[in-house]
């Protein structure tokens, strides 16, 4: 797909064409401090441990989400 495309509709069905994709958000305390909330109830979301996960170090990330580390 064009990626310079200003329609987010077609990256939508694009993205929705490969299967069994995934995408991260990975940010450290510091910007999460510094920015707003990435998404809405996202303490209830942190607390249940399904949408989004937390982690000390990213060895331990890339074990939670399924991805080899040294990626």
């Amino acid at each position: 797909m064009n990626e310079d495309s200003p329609s987010p509709d077609e990256r939508e069905r694009a993205l929705r064409t490969i299967p069994d994709a995934a995408v991260f958000a990975i940010f450290d305390d510091a910007q999460l401090k510094a920015n707003k909330p990435p998404l809405f109830a996202f303490d209830e979301h942190l607390k249940a441990g399904r949408t989004i996960k937390q982690s000390q170090t990213i060895g331990d990330l890339a074990a939670q989400i399924g991805v080899p580390a040294a990626s």
